[in-house]
């Protein structure tokens, strides 16, 4: 608490408040599995084209088993995978949003059915 506390009191100065939190580790090393994951899987569309067609399938399912369930009341109730990485895009990092961007654009934007599924998302 100490850095946070320095934090604010140096913006406090400057009369505009910056808005810190102290992330836990657990979700450090999930952000950072992530982004294993997410750099890996363009590999796997370019070897496989048959993977892109599972992958936009699964990323765009409507069944409860590949759903997500995001915290917080603005953005409650169960969610395909893609509507989930948009709305939590801004509490990722900035490596994991790119690396879901280049998915999108390898995995999604390269298949016409997954094109007009992404569209209604």
């Amino acid at each position: 608490m100490k850095i946070h506390d320095g934090i604010a009191k140096s913006r406090s100065r400057d009369h505009t408040r910056l808005k810190t939190r102290i992330i836990p580790s657990y979700v450090i090393a999930h952000q950072e599995f992530a982004l294993h994951l997410l750099n890996w899987l363009p590999s796997l569309f370019d070897k496989w084209s048959g993977f892109r067609s599972l992958f936009a399938e699964i990323a765009f399912s409507s069944e409860a088993a590949h759903k997500v369930e995001l915290p917080g009341p603005e953005v409650a109730g169960p969610r395909c995978l893609t509507e989930a990485l948009m709305l939590n895009d801004a509490h990722v990092w900035k490596a994991v949003r790119k690396a879901w961007l280049k998915i999108a654009v390898e995995g999604v934007l390269r298949d016409y059915e997954a094109k007009l599924l992404f569209s209604r998302v």
